[in-house]
């Protein structure tokens, strides 16, 4: 930060300078709902739940990874099919961002807009795809589709933030 140029200095924030755990919990409660004020009086809010709500199920996702790629006949090969998962999931958010280029253009921020829609569409397609998988096969393609739509939102949400 110290080759960033002009003249600036950091805010102090005086209701965090105390170490009590007490003190804490209240200034974050404090700043928590001052930046759900923030956000509410902003015309850009829908942007950050929408990259907020699509960072939820990124996570969830892994978890649910683990216990998909676990039988109980065929301990022995449980972190092969895990891996096997996680390139299926890499092939997905390989081939989403590909095919939605052409579709989106930073000048046209509704086309940016409708790939999310569209990409909530198709990661919401692929959770149900893994769902109601009863191979290993079928829930391998369905963790492609819900890869296309994972880095689709990922890529795409994080545009909108920056062109609003």
């Amino acid at each position: 930060m110290w080759l960033v140029g002009g003249k600036w200095n950091v805010a102090k924030d005086e209701r965090i300078s105390n170490a009590n755990p007490l003190q804490l919990i209240i200034a974050y409660k404090v700043l928590t709902y001052e930046g759900i004020q923030y956000l509410s009086r902003s015309s850009f809010a829908i942007f950050v739940t929408l990259k907020s709500t699509g960072a939820v199920t990124f996570g969830c996702s892994d978890v649910l990874n683990v216990r998909l790629s676990h039988k109980a006949d065929d301990e022995a090969r449980d972190s092969t099919r895990l891996g096997i998962l996680f390139a299926m999931f890499g092939l997905g958010c390989l081939i989403g961002p590909l095919i939605s280029d052409s579709f989106v253009s930073m000048k046209r921020p509704r086309s940016i807009h409708g790939a999310c829609v569209i990409a909530f569409a198709v990661l919401s397609m692929g959770f149900a795809g893994m769902g109601l998988s009863r191979s290993f096969h079928s829930v391998c393609i369905s963790t492609v589709i819900r890869g296309c739509g994972s880095s689709v939102l990922w890529i795409n949400s994080t545009l909108l933030l920056q062109v609003k």
